[in-house]
């Protein structure tokens, strides 16, 4: 499956989930939050100082494409990942992920919730 990642509620980028995207905040964009492919670097436009940066090469959150969904991982992110599928919360601690086959809303730091839809 592919599906598609962006700001929830808000106009702006959005990035076709066709790989693993590295979500992140970035310290050489004044603290603005980005989606990255091995291609290309996205900036979604919101600065957050509340998500974690890169650590020694690793997002602190990935977005990959599975052949029924859409993965969700919590790779290092100190804030636990609230993610919403239908009404239901989900929380996802540092080390861990979750699976989503439908829309779905992730918190990822105190002013920023993305989007997620499954395809």
């Amino acid at each position: 499956m592919t599906g598609d990642l962006s700001l929830a509620d808000e106009e702006g980028s959005q990035v076709v989930i066709e790989e693993s995207i590295s979500v992140y905040r970035d310290p050489d964009r004044d603290g603005e939050v980005v989606a990255a492919t091995d291609d290309q670097e996205v900036p979604l436009g919101i600065i957050d100082q509340t998500v974690s940066r890169m650590e020694d090469g690793s997002a602190p959150v990935v977005v990959k494409p599975t052949s029924e969904g859409v993965d969700i991982r919590n790779k290092g992110n100190r804030n636990d990942l609230i993610v919403s599928v239908g009404g239901e919360e989900r929380s996802v601690p540092e080390g861990s992920a979750t699976h989503v086959s439908d829309t779905a809303t992730v918190d990822i730091g105190h002013s920023v919730t993305l989007e997620v839809v499954a395809k």
